[in-house]
């Protein structure tokens, strides 16, 4: 037995990996884990409540007969990063979730937490590891930042934040990318342009057009999260084959050489989130007088509106134009008001160094890479910055 790998992983072809030699062909795959990402987030938005509680589901590591082929994936994903590992195998699993969203959303800069947890105690405690799973190649990058936060809830908790490294992983339909559990990410969409400039788009056609569709799963380890639910899907989704997975190749993909450029030279972009709460009271506030208005009304079915978070973003220094967008979903973690700083204004100043990459790179940005910060220069290295 021996701990997960915390740092940042990609493995660009995870999912036709996990299925080589099964006579299935990867479109027909990739097409039927859409239709049950979709399936499963329609069903979760159904849910009373579900949006507002952020509940979001549970496979135990022990599982034998997962029911579901994407709680099969889950538990593949559970045992690629933790299946070495000496825990309880009762309270340790996957959490998971899907988000099938329009290409112009945003997803807010926030940290995974236990958010039941921390509604009763106050104590945030984070999974060991977080992951996305795409099947789609369009929308903004997913960017993590090495920025953990303090266990409780300080008025002096650091802002702006300056990490130390900084990890961007573009969309592209196949491919998992793993990080530390304890990690602030999020996918600006001001970043979606400068992610696919120079790169010929990959259309989808049909249903799927404009859609940005991602698998989530975190890692607990001897903890189950207080919100999570069994999913209940009412054969919606298609159930698993049982068939083994097979084990996914890993690579970093990183450039042919150093590339750095001092703080000047780079591409600044500056992000403000959080400090919900006074919104979030207004809201509950509004709702609980309309519920005593409806008191004596019979109960009915009710879809209830995911609340939305602000994630201004203002780049500088490059003559962009900063912009200011709704939150329309929380990408790795569940929707929760307030959730992306704990109701804390935040916010995040990073340089990063994409034109010199991009001339280092015939124009193009790698999919995946790792940026290093130290005295005012940002680095993208040749080697894995773990390694």
């Amino acid at each position: 037995a021996f701990p997960p790998k915390y740092h940042f992983r990609c493995f660009p072809n995870f999912l036709f990996d996990v299925i080589e030699g099964e006579g299935v062909s990867n479109e027909k795959w990739l097409d039927q884990l859409r239709e049950d990402c979709e399936a499963a987030f329609t069903a979760r938005a159904a849910q009373q409540g579900a949006y507002s509680s952020g509940e979001t589901f549970w496979v135990p590591s022990n599982t034998e007969k997962p029911k579901t082929t994407l709680e099969a994936l889950a538990l593949e994903i559970y045992r690629l990063h933790a299946g070495h590992c000496d825990v309880d195998p009762e309270t340790s699993g996957a959490e998971w979730w899907t988000l099938v969203v329009d290409e112009d959303d945003d997803v807010a800069w926030h940290w995974d937490r236990d958010y039941g947890l921390e509604g009763d105690t106050g104590f945030r405690l984070h999974p060991h590891i977080g992951s996305v799973t795409y099947l789609s190649n369009i929308g903004a990058p997913t960017l993590i930042l090495e920025a953990a936060e303090d266990p409780e809830r300080t008025p002096q908790e650091q802002s702006p934040l300056h990490p130390k490294k900084a990890h961007w992983s573009c969309p592209s339909a196949g491919k998992h990318v793993s990080f530390d559990g304890r990690h602030l990410h999020a996918a600006p969409l001001n970043l979606a342009s400068e992610a696919h400039r120079g790169v010929a788009p990959i259309e989808e056609s049909g249903k799927w057009k404009g859609k940005r569709i991602t698998f989530l799963v975190n890692i607990w380890l001897n903890h189950r999260p207080q919100s999570v639910v069994s999913g209940n899907f009412g054969g919606r989704l298609s159930t698993s084959t049982g068939r083994p997975f097979k084990s996914p190749n890993e690579d970093l993909v990183l450039p042919s050489a150093e590339v750095s450029a001092d703080k000047v030279a780079c591409d600044m972009f500056n992000w403000s989130f959080g400090n919900e709460d006074e919104e979030s009271d207004d809201e509950d506030e509004g709702e609980e007088e309309e519920e005593e208005k409806d008191a004596d009304k019979p109960a009915t079915p009710t879809k209830k509106p995911l609340k939305k978070q602000q994630n201004s973003a203002s780049p500088a220094k490059n003559g962009k134009t900063g912009e200011k967008r709704q939150q329309t979903t929380k990408e790795d973690g569940g929707p929760v008001p307030g959730a992306a700083a704990g109701g804390v204004a935040r916010s995040v100043e990073l340089p990063m160094p994409l034109s010199a990459l991009r001339s280092q790179a015939d124009g193009v940005l790698p999919h995946c890479f790792s940026v290093t910060f130290k005295d005012n220069v940002a680095t993208v290295t040749s080697k894995s910055l773990d390694a």
